[in-house]
């Protein structure tokens, strides 16, 4: 007789252990594979749905399915929500909507509900936005949880690599007619950098997501980043803000600034989040801006206690110039003993660090009410209304180069600079190169040969043409 003997195969331990995983895998793979579909009982799909989802690799989706348990076990969810989320999971799973990202997400939704103790019209607002979005593309349904996912969690509507937009309250709507909208009560919306931040107090607002957009009404903001201590607001009207920017613009908004202003003034206003790398950037950015819309204003504590400004104010930041619309000149005045002694016009003047100055300014020196000024129409002016100095400078080119004109002593003034400290009743007219002499010359007196200097090369000279056009069209 013939005895066979069957022969034992040992494995070694590395081996058995694979073998093991596979399969555990396998096993795993069986039960998802005999889903078809699942229950509607809630008792039933609790089960199902942990097989379906339960996995031996993804440790952050089993632990997220733990919490989930949890919640669903400790009535988290009431009878018609667990039917409701039984049924969304129904149809996601005869879609063939796979387990990452799309049941991933839903899990995540859900705990972040549950945790936070939303309100249950966001549960209810979601799972019927579910239901229109399943049928149609699924990509536009992944943007949806996405972005639902975001609201859940932490109140996010839009999130990139270098900022974030969201906003403080759990009050809000996601609704869904042609497109997706989530709709904010009173808030705050907040966009963050890495080191800045902008913050609209007291707003509301509705958030598009397919044009990356939120209208918001209403809210206040101000300068805190770049001018802490100064107590100025702005309050918005109405403003939109494309979050794939840091920013947004106001067309109109008030601006409050007591120290300068008595009341509020209307102007356009824009603010943006600095993407610096490091936080004293912050404090040079050239955000908030406002542009006031009136070029009339009248602003007496502005340059110090001796002079006033009048005219439009832009702010930059932490910087102030007095850019006005359509172009119009600003003017400062200083004032000796109250009364006016020097008024200086400029499109642009620059006011930061106590000093004002503009690179071309008129100025008008006001020798004596009655009987004449001294006036140079394209100079360079600096004011450092702080220590109450005055320099003002001749240029080299084009009208820069013109005397002084004093109609007041009848006199050319060829000098490059003048100086004067407001607290003194004398000015100096100086040269700023010591190798060059200042010149005084009679306006009523001249030489022939600078006369004929004039005219060079043409037929005729420029005085005689100036002198006939004022006797035609000006005397």
């Amino acid at each position: 007789m013939i005895v066979l003997r069957a022969k034992t195969q040992t494995f070694p331990p590395m081996f058995r252990t694979v073998l093991l995983s596979f399969l555990f895998i396998s096993s795993a793979l069986g039960l998802r594979g005999q889903i078809k579909s699942f229950s509607p009982d809630p008792t039933v799909f609790i089960k199902e749905f942990e097989q379906f989802i339960l996995s031996g690799e993804d440790k952050p989706l089993n632990e997220e399915l733990e919490v989930f348990l949890t919640y669903w076990r400790g009535a988290r969810f009431d009878a018609v929500q667990q039917k409701n989320i039984a049924k969304l999971c129904n149809s996601m799973l005869l879609r063939g909507l796979n387990i990452k990202p799309y049941f991933s997400l839903v899990l995540s939704s859900l705990n972040a509900y549950a945790r936070r103790k939303l309100p249950a019209k966001n549960l209810q607002q979601w799972q019927q936005i579910s239901d229109n979005l399943l049928g149609r593309n699924p990509a536009e349904y992944l943007s949806f949880l996405q972005l639902a996912n975001n609201l859940f969690r932490e109140n996010t509507i839009f999130r990139d690599p270098a900022k974030r937009w969201y906003a403080k309250s759990m009050d809000f709507d996601i609704l869904y007619t042609n497109q997706i909208e989530v709709r904010f009560k009173k808030t705050d919306l907040i966009c963050r950098t890495l080191f800045d931040s902008l913050i609209i107090l007291n707003t509301e607002g509705t958030y598009i997501p397919v044009k990356n957009l939120w209208k918001g009404n209403g809210g206040i903001t101000g300068w805190e980043r770049t001018m802490p201590g100064e107590n100025m607001k702005v309050q918005l009207y109405r403003y939109d803000a494309d979050v794939q920017t840091s920013g947004y613009l106001a067309d109109s908004a008030w601006l409050s600034y007591p120290k300068f202003f008595s009341k509020q003034v209307l102007g356009r206003y824009e603010d943006r989040a600095s993407y610096a790398s490091n936080p004293d950037e912050i404090k040079t950015s050239t955000f908030p801006k406002f542009s006031t819309f009136r070029s009339d204003l009248e602003i007496k504590n502005l340059l110090g206690p001796r002079a006033t400004y009048t005219g439009g104010l832009t702010i930059n930041g932490a910087e102030i110039t007095t850019v006005n619309p359509h172009g119009k000149e600003s003017v400062i005045t200083i004032f000796f003993k109250g009364k006016k002694k020097v008024i200086a016009r400029s499109s642009s003047f620059k006011i930061a660090d106590g000093i004002a100055s503009s690179l071309e300014s008129s100025f008008l020196l006001i020798a004596d009410s009655a009987k004449g000024n001294i006036y140079h129409q394209k100079v360079q002016f600096n004011f450092n209304f702080k220590e109450g100095k005055l320099v003002v400078t001749r240029g080299v080119t084009g009208l820069m180069r013109a005397p002084f004109s004093d109609d007041y002593h009848k006199l050319d003034i060829d000098v490059q600079q003048v100086r004067w400290n407001i607290e003194e009743p004398f000015m100096d007219f100086d040269m700023v190169n010591k190798n060059q002499d200042a010149k005084i010359e009679s306006a009523g007196f001249f030489k022939e040969f600078r006369y004929e200097k004039l005219q060079g090369a043409l037929r005729y000279n420029p005085l005689e043409k100036m002198t006939d056009y004022y006797r035609t069209n000006l005397s």
